[in-house]
């Protein structure tokens, strides 16, 4: 981590390292690395946010602050109450107590009507209440998997009217999806063992016999190959265990110990001609091994290798690329050829890169407006260590 920290400290001029839950786990304490530890280790100092909106924000704050040992206690410069609704005038008695009570300024941030990506599975809720609209021209069963991860994949298309983005737990919520989508997974033998079990695996194998469309994404497109072999035993536990895949695509995925991260920029290409620049990233223990035979891959990646496959003219896609729908030209063409191949009108593009630009402007114009920047610079800024590049 010092070593991360040392880079970007010489790359950016101030830092921020974001907690994980509750800094006073007291039966964690000794192993948490995700918060006040994290924060001791770079030698920077803390604020520490309650949520009123979930209501007991002055227990949580006092108490968190009780419970924290003296030299976190001491590393926490102030506090924000956040999500507040309503007249801040009836909160100054709240505020007075609080900094009393705890000997910290406190700070009150409203509750902003913004919608923004969030945190692997605390993104569901969100695309479960926006994403069904009844009578939506064009249906997309998305595959919930109990070890989801990276659901923020498929939430650009919360962004299109004419769309409905439903998730599928069980067979009673299969309904008719013109697309069904098989996102990313946390442990891909776990999530293929579990569709199977509750029957989805055999309702996805329906759709695609009966010419719907499969989209898989990284551990979604391992599970549309052929077999899984854990090599290494670190999906499992257990060395060299073999799972037949859905088998939709002609591939073998092996999992090792060594973990893809990287950046991912390439080029989708259809037989038709047209082509865009895509990007992203990929996450992902296991390496694919594909035999495409005919079949185009789904992207030429700017280093020249191939990712994933784009078979059967798109009935059946999958890829390791992670925010490949976040990609605006590429989103609007692929949905565009479900629209002419339904019949339905062809819609121009939403840009949901401006939509994101746009939320995030707004949060940072309410922060300007609502919370002390000068002193919480100055609070990053407070230690020698920290004025290299300051953090908090």
């Amino acid at each position: 981590m010092a070593e991360s920290l040392e880079e970007l400290k010489n790359e950016y001029e101030y830092i921020i390292m974001e907690g994980a839950g509750s800094p006073a786990e007291v039966n964690l304490m000794d192993k948490d690395l995700a918060n006040l530890k994290a924060a001791e280790l770079a030698d920077v100092p803390a604020i520490l946010v309650g949520d009123i909106e979930r209501g007991g924000v002055f227990a949580s704050l006092v108490g968190t602050m009780e419970l924290l040992p003296p030299e976190h206690q001491q590393r926490v410069e102030c506090l924000i109450v956040n999500r507040f609704r309503g007249d801040p005038e009836l909160f100054i008695e709240g505020k007075k107590w609080l900094e009393e009570k705890t000997g910290s300024a406190v700070h009150v941030f409203p509750k902003l009507d913004i919608s923004m990506e969030k945190e692997d599975s605390l993104s569901l809720p969100e695309i479960e209440k926006r994403g069904y609209k009844p009578g939506a021209q064009l249906d997309i069963g998305v595959v919930h998997f109990p070890y989801l991860s990276n659901y923020t994949d498929v939430e650009p298309l919360l962004a299109e009217k004419d769309l409905s983005l439903r998730i599928i737990r069980k067979p009673e919520d299969w309904g008719d999806p013109d697309v069904v989508l098989l996102p990313g997974t946390k442990s891909t033998f776990a999530d293929l063992h579990a569709i199977t079990q509750t029957g989805v695996g055999d309702l996805i194998k329906g759709h695609v016999e009966q010419g719907g469309i499969l989209f898989g994404i990284c551990g979604g497109y391992q599970i549309m190959g052929e077999k899984l072999i854990d090599k290494e035993g670190t999906e499992t536990g257990v060395i060299g265990k073999e799972e037949p895949g859905l088998s939709f695509l002609p591939f073998v995925t092996s999992f090792i110990s060594t973990k893809t991260t990287r950046r991912k920029p390439g080029l989708f290409t259809h037989a038709s001609g047209q082509s865009f620049p895509l990007d992203g990233f990929e996450i992902h223990l296991g390496s694919t091994l594909v035999d495409r035979g005919n079949e185009p891959p789904f992207m030429v990646e700017a280093n020249g290798n191939h990712d994933g496959v784009y078979a059967k003219d798109g009935q059946i896609i999958g890829t390791y690329l992670h925010h490949v729908f976040h990609n605006d030209d590429w989103r609007t063409w692929w949905l565009n050829q479900l629209r002419i191949k339904k019949g339905i009108s062809v819609q121009e593009k939403v840009s949901y890169t401006k939509i994101r630009e746009d939320q995030y402007e707004t949060a940072a114009e309410a922060i300007e407006q609502y919370l002390d920047l000068d002193k919480l610079i100055n609070i990053m800024k407070k230690n020698e260590k920290a004025s290299k590049g300051g953090a908090i």
